[in-house]
């Protein structure tokens, strides 16, 4: 049940990103270029905006914050102060 919810909230944050990522085909000034080269820089843009954000998203899980465990399904240990 976790991994489905972990696994369908990465699902999609992905097609989020490559919609945002779509709708700025429209607004390319490569469409002059032939075929293969306006594929060519799509996909290189495509790889970098994934990257970014994904590693931002890394990021995000990585410092754990309270309000994000329960939906995702993590456990946030008890910290008793010292």
């Amino acid at each position: 049940m976790h991994n489905m919810r972990l696994a369908s909230t990465i699902g999609i944050i992905l097609t989020t990103l490559i919609v945002v990522w779509a709708s700025g085909i429209a607004m390319s000034s490569s469409s002059g270029a032939s075929l293969p080269w306006a594929v060519y820089d799509q996909s290189l843009y495509l790889s970098g905006f994934l990257s970014i954000s994904l590693m931002s998203l890394t990021m995000l899980l990585a410092i754990r914050p309270a309000w994000l465990e329960t939906p995702l399904g993590g456990t946030r240990p008890d910290v008793s102060p010292a």
